[in-house]
């Protein structure tokens, strides 16, 4: 990569040849030099009304006006959970999100002032959106297109951006698989394993199994050579089902990096939710020991499971990947609803106390000052990990999500001093000290 210097020296250069040049010829060069820039360089050189409405145009000038100057915050890295629409084209089984009804997509209007609030943040030098839903995919390529617009003049000099979007997989249309490889997207997509589970629980609104749709979206995907990963669902059904038929099936999809949920109840109803719409977090941690062996023995060249090889990796001394193992993550994940609402990170929806409020009628830091849940979410985080401090695991876990500590107080699981990874953390390190014997 040129150094700044050299950058500036090699655009005089070409400036001054590309003025000696005939004007088609000099047309001609400054088209090819756009189309070797990366895209979102291509869009700071674009007009906005080539993209934008008049309206927008409008609405994008209002929201670089409402940003608030002179910030007091800290957040130099954000992961910044945008819920675009809330409408999907499934109806996935344990899935609650769709029986709300709620078809609402996020507006322009909206779009442009998390983008302004967001990237206008002191100090920020790293930022991921995550594009999520529903299902994003059901938006068109337009909309992420401005997305785009809006993060290629928002962004400062000095702040990295990266994009991802969480998906079915079941409609990837060419246009969308276009602008996810040319702003480099990174792809998560959403399954059940093994496949028949998947064809039990994953139905499109007709009632059809969708296993099929979802590994041809994950070839198109592939053929656009998009950075890919799974995350899949571990309930009841996959416990018994078995670890040797999980991990065969995942392998088969050709996708290295796969994330393994445990399957959650509904906020604010944990401890009366149906028996199969969960799995209890010691059940998972069981399940993920066993997976951990079969992983190790068999699997390991061809999966990387990434909770797993977190902790596998922090107990040999390497630094986690997953928000999970960072400790207090409050503040660094804000979800963003499609009428403005800020709230935590999306594991906590239908929690009002987890909520911090609404860009319609305060700036972004102004949320951050006054919430009083989002200090108490801080405080309370904070008083987790402090009593979990003296747990002989607590430097690889970090005491774990504190979703996930909130779910096993709910149903009288917890373990003094213990976020619940102790038995898994021993499963792993003693199946390390005899592979190193």
């Amino acid at each position: 990569m040129l150094k700044p210097a050299e950058s500036n020296a090699l655009a005089d250069a070409l400036s001054k040849f590309s003025q000696a040049l005939p004007d088609r010829d000099r047309a001609a060069l400054d088209r090819l030099l756009f189309l070797g820039l990366p895209g979102h360089d291509q869009l700071k050189l674009v007009s906005p009304g080539a993209i934008l409405a008049p309206g927008e145009i409008a609405a994008f000038d209002a929201a670089k006006a409402r940003v608030e100057p002179n910030q007091n915050t800290k957040t130099h890295s954000l992961v910044v959970i945008l819920k675009a629409t809330r409408r999907c084209n499934l109806r996935c089984t344990y899935c609650r999100a769709w029986r709300n009804d709620d078809s609402h997509d996020m507006s322009f209007e909206v779009l442009a002032e998390v983008m302004a609030q967001t990237l206008a943040l002191p100090r920020l030098k790293h930022v991921e959106f995550i594009w999520h839903g529903g299902e994003v995919t059901l938006l068109e390529s337009a909309f992420f297109l401005k997305a785009m617009f809006l993060q290629s003049r928002l962004k400062q000099s000095g702040t990295r951006i990266h994009n991802s979007i969480q998906t079915n997989g079941v409609r990837i249309s060419e246009p969308l698989l276009q602008l996810f490889q040319h702003y480099e997207f990174s792809v998560g997509v959403s399954i059940d394993a093994p496949r028949q589970l998947h064809d039990s629980l994953r139905l499109n609104k007709a009632g059809r199994p969708t296993w099929d749709k979802v590994r041809s979206g994950i070839e198109a995907m592939r053929a656009k050579e998009l950075p890919l990963a799974l995350l899949c669902v571990v309930g009841p059904k996959t416990v018994e089902l078995g670890a040797e038929a999980l991990l065969n099936d995942l392998v088969g999809l050709n996708v290295r990096d796969v994330g393994l949920l445990n399957m959650v109840p509904e906020n604010g109803c944990e401890c009366r939710a149906p028996a199969d719409s969960f799995i209890e977090w010691r059940e998972y941690l069981d399940f993920m020991a066993e997976v951990y062996t079969l992983w190790q023995s068999r699997f390991a060249d061809r999966l990387v499971l990434r909770e797993l090889d977190d902790l596998h990796r922090s107990l040999q001394g390497g630094q986690p990947t997953l928000c999970y193992f960072a400790g207090n993550c409050a503040g660094h994940y804000l979800t963003f609803e499609p009428d403005g609402r800020v709230a935590a990170c999306d594991k906590y929806v239908g929690l009002p106390e987890f909520g911090f409020g609404s860009l319609k009628n305060r700036s972004l830091p102004d949320l951050f000052r006054v919430s009083g849940n989002l200090k108490s979410a801080k405080s309370d985080i904070e008083d987790g990990m402090s009593e979990m401090s003296g747990c002989p695991w607590y430097e690889v876990c970090q005491g774990g999500c504190p979703h996930d500590r909130r779910l096993t107080q709910a149903f009288g699981t917890a373990e003094p001093g213990c976020c619940g990874y102790a038995p898994l953390l021993e499963h792993i390190a003693t199946h390390q000290k005899a592979a190193q014997t």
